[in-house]
């Protein structure tokens, strides 16, 4: 399967930094495998600039494209201790039908439109138009997982993204 997948992850704000980048190299190295695109593609640029809140208008209008240009946007939940940049990227995905892969425990707290669009689509309209819901998946998974279930985490997320992807 080819296409373009979109990973959204707190950069600065979660606990488990390291561990959540490790798991996202693995996934992106799995999803580059099964030959897929996985953007952004951050480098220490956009680290710093996270890490010190700066605002930066190139990386907000490539971050606006990637993720309005994606076949599919992926949303790590990893424990998350203050406002993060995905829900950000997780409303623009919805603004933008891509489909989703939410990955997170299940006591991830979820914003009300995206629990909305993880119920599947709708009846459709009146009119006899079909629901803007776009396809979208909730698996459950610690972010980052531990050794012990990386493997099948993964493959968990990739076979998700596999199935919205379409």
């Amino acid at each position: 399967m080819t296409g373009v997948v979109f990973i959204a992850y707190p950069l600065t704000t979660t606990p488990d930094l390291a561990g959540v980048e490790r798991w996202v190299i693995q996934l992106r190295a799995r999803l580059v495998a099964s030959g897929m695109d996985v953007v952004p593609k951050l480098g220490g640029r956009e680290r710093a600039l996270a890490a010190a809140g700066e605002p930066d208008g190139d990386l907000l209008e490539s971050n606006v494209a990637a993720v309005t240009r994606a076949d599919v946007v992926v949303v790590l939940l990893p424990t998350i201790v203050e406002p993060s940049s995905i829900w950000v990227e997780l409303g623009m995905a919805l603004a933008a039908r891509r489909p989703l892969v939410v990955a997170g425990p299940a006591d991830a707290a979820l914003p009300f439109l995206a629990r909305l669009a993880l119920q599947g689509p709708g009846p459709g309209g009146d009119d006899g138009t079909a629901d803007a819901r776009p396809s979208a998946v909730r698996i459950l998974v610690d972010v980052p997982p531990s050794d012990d279930a990386a493997a099948a985490s993964l493959e968990r997320v990739v076979a998700a993204v596999q199935s919205v992807a379409g």
